[in-house]
């Protein structure tokens, strides 16, 4: 950054000269100037290079806990997960809508000076796990907590340089930095196995605390590069005003997407959420194509206007449901050999892992649908939407309970009609904004639609 001040201008006025305005032909005008296109071999060579990077990522992630379990009796790897447990919805807290500000103040604002507001969060965090470390190293904190603790903060931070990465169109960088943490767990386990030092609920910690540190030293060397040559107290004041709305939007939608899960063991049995759980899970590997894709184009997709989003949205949701529709078919003859529950031995099997099938479509186009959201500031719209479908959702599970008809292929068709609802309102939102998709809602329509002529004449049968 140069030493010269930035621009502090009100956000409105930002807004009213022109950038990120939605042109007919699909694209923002007046968009912040790009480098020179590099050559077509070029740029498939770091396409691919990001792709690997992604799946690598992804892999280490699904790895470390297959390696963990193994090696880590079941109660204390089950202390394990319950910290990871907490450190979701806590990171999404200390986020303060991080994912969405981000590009929303450093590309449709223009102030890239804001980064330095990022990366001075990230180095107060690092001097938080030094202090908890200290707590926890002086006995005052049990372990379970400092794990839970140093895991939120590496959840935050690696999730602040995602989101920075992404910006910036870095979309391996951006890869790496949303699994850091297990990346360097993982790597770490490794090594130490030669030499017959298997993983202890202490030491885990300690890596995550020192990887937590490591992040918050390399957000103060960028910070010394780019300086606080503007009002930090305003800039502070606005990044958190814009976000707080996201961060509460995130979390209900957390609730939303998982509610089946939680709803399934407490109101049918532990068997049922056992079945839910591993179809969710199975399903759940169909946004990775969402987010894939997205990680590769975010800023393409970022600066579409409205006819650029329709294509890109109806597309991908049209792969990811051919996706799924491939699995469904072909899952009994492939992971069934390895996975028993994918041989779909009762039809309710099969119609379970069929609903969550279209849920897992419908989860990928609400996330694609944030995009355009956050662009435009409707987060608190969005945040009424989902609470909204959440109240809705606990109403219908609770009355069809008390009715005595919830059945475990009901509870998850409720679900899914839920997020179907929260599609909805989102298309409604950006329509009535100026955004007005056409192939999306109705796309999403008719594979609602779909899911229930297919479930009743052919599984039926």
């Amino acid at each position: 950054m140069s030493d010269t001040v930035q621009s502090t201008e009100p956000i409105e006025s930002q807004e009213q000269s022109g950038f990120g305005v939605p042109g007919q032909d699909g694209e923002l005008e007046n968009p912040r100037p790009t480098s020179e296109p590099r050559p077509l071999s070029t740029a498939l060579g770091a396409k691919l290079k990001s792709s690997l990077g992604y799946v690598g990522a992804k892999a280490t992630a699904f790895l470390l806990p297959l390696l963990l379990v193994r090696l880590m009796s079941i109660s204390v790897y089950g202390v394990y997960e319950y910290a990871l447990a907490w450190a979701t919805p806590l990171s999404m807290m200390l986020l303060f809508g991080a994912g969405a500000s981000a590009p929303y103040f450093l590309i449709k604002q223009n102030r890239p000076h804001y980064r330095s507001i990022f990366h001075l969060y990230c180095a107060t965090l690092a001097l938080v796990v030094v202090a908890g470390s200290a707590l926890w190293a002086a006995h005052l904190v049990n372990l379970t907590v400092y794990l839970s603790f140093v895991t939120t903060i590496a959840f935050t931070s690696q999730t602040v340089y995602a989101s920075l990465f992404r910006t910036d169109g870095h979309p391996a960088l951006t890869s790496l930095a949303e699994t850091g943490g297990y990346v360097v767990l993982f790597v770490v386990v490794l090594l130490l196995l030669p030499f017959r030092i298997y993983p202890q609920l202490g030491w885990i910690g300690a890596v995550i605390a020192l990887y937590s540190v490591a992040l918050g030293i390399d957000s103060l060397r960028r910070l010394r590069k780019e300086g606080l040559n503007f009002d930090v107290k305003a800039a502070t004041k606005a990044l958190v005003h814009y976000g707080i709305p996201f961060m509460g939007s995130a979390l209900l939608i957390s609730a939303l997407i998982t509610s089946g899960r939680l709803l399934a063991g407490n109101l049918v049995s532990m068997s049922a959420l056992g079945e839910y759980g591993f179809y969710f899970r199975m399903t759940s590997a169909l946004l990775l194509i969402h987010q894939l894709i997205t990680n590769l184009f975010f800023l393409r997709i970022y600066r579409f206007g409205r006819r650029g989003l329709d294509l890109y949205f109806a597309s991908l949701i049209s792969v990811i449901l051919l996706a799924g529709a491939t699995l469904f078919w072909l899952g009994p003859y492939t992971l069934g050999r390895f996975v028993p529950l994918m041989k779909f031995a009762t039809r309710d099997q099969r119609e379970l892992f069929l609903v969550l099938s279209v849920q897992a479509t419908y989860w990928a186009a609400t996330s694609m649908l944030e995009i355009p959201m956050g662009r435009e500031n409707l987060a608190r719209r969005q945040l009424f939407a989902v609470a909204c479908s959440v109240t809705l959702l606990l109403a219908v599970v609770f009355t069809v309970r008390a009715l005595h008809m919830l059945t475990l292929l009901r509870l998850a068709q409720i679900c899914m009609t839920s997020i179907f609802g929260f599609f909805l309102a989102q298309c409604a939102i950006l329509w009535i904004h100026k955004i007005r998709l056409r192939f999306v809602p109705i796309l999403g329509t008719t594979i609602y639609v779909a899911y229930f002529f297919f479930d009743r004449l052919l599984l039926a049968r």
